[in-house]
């Protein structure tokens, strides 16, 4: 099994503050601070309905008064009905419309809109893909301490996407997101520990700070965390503590883990071995295109392992994994058509 990290999926932070519930009463003051042409109240107001806070969640009415603060200029507005058009909430989806708000916030300072607009540009979103220029707006918003874009921008270090590859810069920068308790900066400074890039190998720092996204709920983390339990690394080696991590990253829908999981259901380990629960595994994961699953998933047909045994549907999956460059699934199709059971 392998560990793997990933290019991290566009988040909006939206700026409700972390308190509880606003009151009805305060509601009825930011409304009516918002009908005599106040732009916060509107922006905040617009925040009330899009989270049904102090009110009934209405994303129509959110997006109202979204453009009502947007027409007066008001960055976090924009940002935030660029998301609602992004995601057709409210709106009818239209990611140029959202790329032209995530803009405008951006060029306004926003650091939401910047780590936005640079995911945009990362993509390809809205306007043609440009790594130079993703680099450059996650960097403004990095230096405004957008912990979102610490961890884009550091995965761009590290890979030497739009800029010179800079393991230590890579490292800096996912640290400084990891200690904001941002849950894909805290995953990708475990991955760094993990392999020794741009600082000395630590398997306990790496599992501290896995097991740290882990509880977060990243499924990332939860795979890898999983894999230093499951070959003894920064823990006591434990099948069935490798077990759960794997069940809980697949259940959260990571298709490396439900192809982990699959094996340890096909193997036992870790738990009661299950050709059935087995092949339902690998199943999700194959559906998800993942090349492990697809190939796993080929070894249950070939060998009838719980399904009926069809040469045909094991080089069907054995391709589909091959195609995507999975080794293993290279390797067992070519044997099946040096034994003439494949074309």
């Amino acid at each position: 099994m392998v560990r793997f990290f990933s290019k991290i999926l566009l988040l909006v932070v939206l700026g409700l503050p972390a308190v509880a519930q606003s009151s009805y009463d305060e509601f009825q003051q930011v409304q009516r601070d918002a009908k005599a042409g106040d732009a916060y109240a509107q922006s905040r107001l617009g925040d009330m309905y899009h989270f049904g806070d102090g009110a009934a969640q209405n994303f129509e009415l959110a997006a109202f008064w979204y453009q009502r603060a947007v027409d007066q200029g008001d960055a976090s507005a924009q940002v935030n009905l660029g998301y609602m058009y992004e995601n057709g909430l409210g709106v009818d989806h239209n990611i140029g419309r959202a790329f032209d708000l995530y803009l405008i916030s951006a060029e306004n300072g926003n650091a939401t809109g910047q780590s936005n607009l640079g995911f945009m540009y990362d993509m390809g979103f809205g306007v043609a893909e440009n790594d130079v220029t993703a680099f450059f707006w996650y960097e403004k918003a990095a230096e405004q301490g957008h912990a979102l874009s610490q961890s884009n921008l550091g995965l761009m270090y590290l890979d030497g996407t739009g800029t010179l590859q800079n393991l230590n810069k890579a490292f800096e920068l996912f640290q400084q997101s990891a200690e904001q308790g941002q849950i894909d900066g805290m995953t990708n400074l475990g991955f760094m520990y993990d392999t020794g890039q741009g600082v000395f190998q630590n398997d306990g720092l790496a599992v501290q700070w896995y097991r740290r996204a882990a509880d977060e709920g990243s499924a990332l983390a939860q795979t890898n965390l999983g894999v230093m339990y499951e070959i003894g690394r920064g823990v006591t080696q434990s099948d069935s503590d490798a077990f759960y991590w794997h069940l809980i990253a697949a259940q959260n829908g990571s298709a490396l883990g439900q192809s982990n999981v699959g094996l340890m259901f096909l193997n036992g380990t870790g738990t009661q071995q299950n050709n059935a629960k087995a092949l339902d595994w690998f199943q999700k994961s194959a559906q998800q295109n993942h090349g492990d699953g697809l190939t796993n998933l080929g070894y249950m047909y070939e060998y009838g392992f719980g399904v009926g045994q069809s040469d045909e549907r094991a080089v069907y999956y054995y391709r589909q994994g091959a195609n995507l460059g999975n080794a293993t699934a290279i390797s067992n199709l070519q044997l099946m058509i040096d034994a003439g059971r494949a074309q």
